[in-house]
């Protein structure tokens, strides 16, 4: 199941691909972002979308997680989340 595993948003720049690198870098880097690599069933991947809300664009990580890992991942790192959210 893909999960969203990290979003963030950028504002309306000129190149908000490089503007996110640093964010993508720095969340990879976090005990969540190594969790993420390492658990994963394929490698994370990063997609970004038009933000009509902060006039800018919203880049999310996805990470294929099943059975067990996605239980550890919902139990570990997202216990206050009301809702989830799966594509």
């Amino acid at each position: 199941m893909q999960v969203i595993v990290h979003e963030f948003y950028v504002y309306e720049i000129e190149d908000p691909d490089i503007h996110a690198a640093t964010s993508l870098y720095n969340w990879e880097s976090t005990e969540k972002g190594q969790w993420a690599f390492k658990n994963s069933l394929s490698t994370p991947t990063w997609h970004r979308c038009h933000c009509g809300h902060s006039l800018g664009w919203k880049y999310i990580v996805k990470a294929e997680l099943e059975g067990a890992t996605l239980t550890e991942w919902l139990l570990k790192h997202e216990p206050t989340k009301s809702k989830y959210k799966y594509n």
